[in-house]
């Protein structure tokens, strides 16, 4: 354990992270104390809060003030390791209490989450290619750039600067034509379109296709907010109770003495589902 606890406090030390946990012992106190421990949650928060400024996440994790709060730590923690697509299972799924109930689990955690972020600044540094806002051949769109990584994948020297778009269209589409006449037959499957498009359909489809990217995305997170209530269900009846809803139910005097059977019975349901 020491050697993680070693790794891990060299990983904080790399993505610049200066909090008292740094100091000797106090992050194996912290990580002792996992979700009950306010430092150790502090930490674990601002590793997710600049790695939500590097890739663009929403999902967040807020540090814990009391002991009240470990369970809805744990909860924002693997929601957010969902949608940043974390590979261990263990951490995301599972009863509540476990996924950071050993030592060993939480010295996992924070030890992806610090090298995720290494990961993620020295990605930012990178140079990044220059947009081509100028074009590159006289009269044509900011487009040239890609056409110029067509012709180098097909072998075609560089067109002269006077060369019109429907002169180097023709030319790439008789280049294509020659390379799949040398594929063996049924190399390829048969086109499903089989005349051109009108620039009035370019346009529609490509509506249709932002339009298409956007319902994705609005799936996408809708599934995981379903799966990470499911979760929570699922876990136990007594992770359930923590939900405010059925908490509710136990503020009363009269269901106090009936609340073991109701948590049979709905327990009950919950596996028929």
């Amino acid at each position: 354990m020491v050697s993680v606890e070693t790794d891990v406090l060299d990983s904080l030390d790399d993505v610049g992270y200066s909090g008292s946990i740094t100091e000797e012992g106090a992050l194996a106190a912290a990580v002792e104390g996992g979700p009950a421990s306010p430092e150790f949650t502090k930490l674990v928060s601002w590793l997710a809060t600049q790695l939500q400024k590097y890739c663009g996440l929403e999902e967040a994790i807020h540090e814990t003030c009391s002991d009240d709060d470990a369970e809805n730590f744990g909860m924002e923690v693997s929601t957010f390791l969902r949608e940043f697509g974390c590979p261990y299972t263990e951490l995301i799924s599972g009863e509540m209490s476990n996924r950071l109930g050993s030592q060993e689990k939480r010295y996992k955690l924070l030890n992806y989450l610090a090298t995720e972020l290494q990961a993620a600044k020295m990605t930012a540094t990178k140079p990044r290619k220059p947009e081509v806002k100028v074009n590159q051949f006289d009269g044509w769109s900011e487009g040239s750039y890609y056409l110029k990584d067509i012709l180098v994948t097909l072998g075609l020297s560089k067109p002269p600067p006077n060369v019109t778009e429907n002169q180097l269209f023709n030319k790439l589409e008789s280049k294509i034509r020659e390379v799949i006449s040398q594929l063996p037959p049924d190399h390829l499957s048969k086109p499903i379109l089989k005349s051109g498009l009108s620039p009035k359909q370019w346009t529609d489809l490509i509506k249709i296709n932002d339009a298409l990217i956007k319902e994705f995305v609005l799936r996408k997170h809708m599934l995981l907010k379903r799966l990470d209530v499911t979760d929570r269900i699922k876990v136990s009846f007594e992770s359930m109770c923590t939900v405010q809803l059925v908490q509710s139910f136990k503020w009363s005097d009269r269901i106090k003495v009936s609340f073991e059977l109701m948590c049979s019975y709905l327990n009950g349901q919950i596996e028929l589902r």
